[in-house]
């Protein structure tokens, strides 16, 4: 008798963990994550971890671990490179080199996770990050790049909806196509210095964009770059700026100011002005034979400018 009352106290105690174990494989199927670790005592089983999130935004702390350094999930994502996700939601890439290009973004390692990123640390030695990286990241708050980087790739930071500001290495050179697109919260952006070609549609959409500061090596402004930017006031187009392609700064309604601080940009492209809907006074270098009244008045950088020449013997504003 008492043998099977001992039997029934085991089944019981058998039949909880397991009926826990059933709760948290519904709660997997169910599209939520979250880390845990066994805690084994003489009389019972405790769960603690980071906790779960579900896909309507809520968090549910089980009991929050004391080491929160474990991680959600890692691998490679290129030759000596390798990535993991900690459950705060830090994505970090260490290693030496280019991060792998994917045909598709689907196939970028840590895509399934890309709702759960809510900063990125890419270490020193990565020197290039792959095409979209971390395209649709729509929780992503931070981002860390190391000076090693030379080049942000196309779409790597496309629709990160809560990125607010983020600083370029020096050493980079490149901005990609629609590599900041549609960062709606984006409001302080600082090229670099190293920056020389900001492609098509780089900053297009870029809402909250108010502060933007351009590198003194800048050579080319691609085509929609800052279209729609409307929290814009002023820019300062460098001397080095050689090419602007057309409707670059097109629905920047609310700029105001331009300084122009060398020779008139050559303007490319067949799809109009590059101030489109822009009620703005522009300011150009006085004796600069490039400024002609064709370049100034004509087909080029919209009928809604006003144009005021500004005398600086040092060629700095």
């Amino acid at each position: 008798e008492e043998s099977y009352g001992n039997n029934r106290k085991s089944r019981k105690r058998g039949g909880g963990k397991f009926l826990l174990i059933l709760f948290i494989l519904a709660l997997l199927g169910a599209g939520v994550w979250f880390t845990w670790e066994w805690v084994k005592t003489d009389k019972t089983t405790v769960i603690s971890g980071k906790g779960f999130k579900s896909e309507d935004g809520e968090t549910m702390i089980v009991e929050p671990s004391s080491e929160q350094t474990q991680e959600v999930a890692k691998g490679t994502c290129g030759e000596n490179i390798f990535w993991s996700l900690t459950p705060d939601g830090r994505l970090t890439i260490s290693g030496t080199g280019a991060i792998a290009d994917y045909e598709y973004s689907d196939d970028i390692p840590w895509k399934s996770h890309s709702q759960n990123i809510l900063s990125v640390v890419i270490n020193e030695g990565i020197t290039q990050v792959c095409s979209s990286a971390f395209s649709g990241c729509s929780n992503l708050k931070s981002v860390q790049l190391p000076d090693s980087l030379t080049r942000i790739r196309a779409y790597t930071f496309y629709q990160c909806k809560s990125l607010t500001d983020i600083n370029i290495p020096d050493n980079v050179t490149y901005i990609g196509e629609s590599a900041f697109a549609n960062c709606f919260a984006l409001e302080k952006m600082f090229t670099g210095n190293g920056v020389r070609f900001i492609e098509n549609m780089a900053f297009y959409g870029c809402h909250s964009l108010s502060n933007l500061v351009f590198g003194n090596n800048l050579i080319s402004i691609g085509e929609l770059a800052f279209r729609g930017c409307r929290s814009l006031v002023s820019i300062t187009i460098p001397a080095n700026v050689t090419k602007i392609y057309s409707q670059a700064f097109n629905y920047c309604s609310g700029l105001e100011e331009v300084y122009f601080v060398g020779d008139a940009p050559k303007v490319y492209g067949s799809y109009g002005y590059i101030f489109y809907d822009v009620t703005a006074t522009a300011y150009y270098p006085a004796n600069n034979a490039t400024w002609t009244e064709s370049v100034m008045n004509g087909y080029v950088y919209g009928d809604t400018i006003t144009w005021v020449a500004y005398e600086n013997d040092n060629g700095d504003l």
